[in-house]
């Protein structure tokens, strides 16, 4: 019997070898015969052959970090290996801002919260800008008038999405999925909330390295799903502490879109802070930069 080529991928070489099997046997004549029935046999045992061949190459090729084309399965090689893909970036601003308040404004404090939106403009595209935090300032004379005067806010490029999931008995560890192409992972924050009818929250934390994590470590996990979105999953009562069936999570992290960010230079308040009649004025100390894009394989 002659010995089989195994090496070839592509269909008209693997059409020759088999041919070239076919010349040491006396069972079947017509195989190197175009129009007979035995060649379009081997054409179709080519066929089968060469589709199995190119998926064997490719399923090989993706299962090794080197090798691999395709971005999940990037991901899922880094997976193994504690590495979760970097997300999207905001790009990031730094203002300060003066208010002065609506007459109808009583309070000696004020605050900036997180999730209000300013706007800019990069390239003649409106971009939407959210602070980084809550800001909160006294009242202070400023040339002469009672105003609110914040320094060096940084504004994030994005808006400020929230996600939220009722935990039941099949997902007391997850996971949460984030589905938004643009999110800031540096931006996320987790919260438990007891039940609907118990406001009380804990606060959960990224959990960075195992070694430190207990059966009741609040700590959550970060990962990229093979359909692009990052999750979130938390202990199940060994590596942190396991949520309980009723527990609501809620995610809150900021949206943004990467490097279309970076550029921006002026920015304003579309909505008031203290009511009708108040009066914004600010300057920009840091024009918006160090956005930039989701990770790629």
């Amino acid at each position: 019997m002659a010995v089989k080529n195994v090496t070839e991928l592509d269909f008209t070489s693997i059409k020759n070898n088999l041919k070239t099997f076919l010349k040491n046997q006396d069972e079947f004549a017509d195989y190197n015969f175009e129009a007979s029935g035995m060649s379009t046999l081997i054409d179709l045992l080519a066929y089968n052959t060469h589709y199995n061949a190119v998926l064997a190459h490719m399923v090989s090729n993706e299962a090794f970090l080197d090798s691999a084309v395709r971005r999940n399965s990037v991901v899922s090689i880094a997976k193994t290996m504690g590495y979760t893909p970097r997300s999207a970036r905001s790009a990031k601003a730094t203002i300060d801002l003066t208010v002065v308040p609506a007459s109808t404004y009583t309070s000696t404090s004020l605050t900036l919260p997180k999730d209000k939106t300013f706007q800019a403009s990069v390239d003649n595209v409106a971009r939407d800008f959210v602070p980084d935090k809550d800001y909160t300032v006294a009242k202070t004379i400023v040339d002469g008038v009672a105003a609110f005067r914040f320094t060096d806010i940084v504004l994030a490029e994005g808006l400020r999405t929230t996600t939220s999931e009722v935990i039941s008995s099949q997902n007391r560890s997850g996971p949460v999925v984030l589905e938004n192409d643009g999110v800031d992972t540096t931006s996320i924050t987790v919260k438990v909330q007891t039940s609907t009818t118990n406001a009380a929250s804990e606060v959960y934390s990224l959990a960075e390295d195992t070694l430190d994590v207990t059966s009741t470590s609040k700590v959550y996990y970060l990962e990229e799903r093979t359909d692009g979105y990052y999750q979130i999953n938390f202990g199940d009562g060994v590596l942190g502490k396991q949520l309980e069936v009723g527990n609501i999570v809620i995610v809150d992290y900021i949206a943004c879109n990467g490097a279309a960010g970076n550029g921006a230079r002026q920015f304003f308040l579309p909505t008031n802070l203290t009511g009708l009649g108040e009066n914004t004025s600010g300057s920009t100390k840091s024009a918006s930069a160090s956005g930039f894009n989701k990770e790629t394989a």
